[in-house]
């Protein structure tokens, strides 16, 4: 009885770490599949970053229509907002800058618009912009670096990731045995 626990736990954390990963590639590139990603810009309001489907060579976004130009088209990472970490795990996509209320996509390099501003600019075109957003809002409301419900959390996984790593050391050592103890019996 003992033994199957253990071979039930050692499945378990197998499935846990072979399946999810492979299950949330899945449904990444089916999120992505014919879609196109769209940077969106409205007067008094934050970006918006939607993945719409292509019809043809159109985009449409709720009342909007938006023209898809290869010219102003650049490749990016998708989702944006993965840490380099879970790089593996992001699909390229097409994405293309618009502002709301026009078809044509604007320029990546050179913006003709008036409503963004340089700093906005320079916060669109940064790949690290997510980064440099949690730190702004950390900076801006004097949280401490590392909170104790942070800490915590990261004890917590730490302490769940040991255990998982004993458990499979456990099962590992039983099936040997196991294996040892068959060849004893039929040689």
């Amino acid at each position: 009885m003992e033994t199957q626990s253990y071979m039930v736990a050692g499945f378990v954390l197998f499935a846990l770490i072979m399946v999810f990963p492979l299950a949330m590639q899945g449904w990444i590139r089916l999120k992505t599949r014919g879609r196109h990603l769209a940077v969106i810009i409205e007067a008094g309001k934050p970006l918006v970053f939607r993945m719409l489907r292509v019809d043809g060579d159109k985009i449409h976004d709720g009342n909007d229509d938006f023209l898809i130009k290869d010219s102003q088209t650049k490749i990016t990472d998708y989702p944006i907002i993965f840490p380099r970490l879970l790089s593996a795990f992001q699909v390229p996509v097409p994405a293309s800058l618009y502002k709301r209320g026009t078809g044509n996509p604007i320029n990546w390099e050179d913006p003709s618009i008036r409503t963004i501003s340089s700093k906005e600019l320079k916060a669109i075109l940064d790949p690290e912009w997510m980064r440099a957003l949690v730190k702004g809002v950390v900076a801006e409301s004097g949280v401490a670096k590392h909170s104790s419900s942070e800490r915590i959390l990261t004890f917590l996984t730490l302490g769940a990731s040991a255990i998982c790593l004993v458990l499979l050391f456990l099962v590992m050592t039983k099936i040997s045995g196991l294996e040892q103890a068959v060849k004893l019996i039929h040689p």
